[in-house]
């Protein structure tokens, strides 16, 4: 995995950690005494997070570094974070098959 990937991979989890945490990108910044900007920036994979600081997040957030920096963000990860639940009734898992659809036809669309 090259650098630019590490980080984008490295923010995914971090802003999923926050949103399951139901903090807002300021009140995760007042924490750690960061602002807004630099939390969009980590969470995007612009800016690269000190090591200290991967540090203080794993233990605020009660994760080993290995699952802050490797895990792979899965749609139940999102699902998670976004709904709080995993289970899902007729309704929305009709919407998200729906839109997992979509975005398979658009990824055939693309590599055309």
């Amino acid at each position: 995995m090259n650098t630019e990937k590490f980080y984008q991979v490295l923010g995914k989890n971090l802003k999923l950690l926050r949103k399951e945490k139901g903090m807002t990108q300021e009140q995760f910044g007042e924490v750690f005494g960061l602002t807004k900007s630099a939390i969009v920036n980590y969470e995007s994979g612009i800016r690269k997070i000190p090591v200290d600081l991967l540090v203080q997040i794993s233990n605020f957030h009660n994760v080993s570094l290995d699952r802050l920096i490797c895990k792979k963000t899965t749609i139940a990860d999102v699902i998670q974070s976004e709904i709080g639940s995993t289970e899902l009734n007729d309704q929305e898992e009709d919407v998200l098959v729906t839109l997992i659809n979509y975005m398979k036809e658009g990824k055939k669309q693309w590599q055309r």
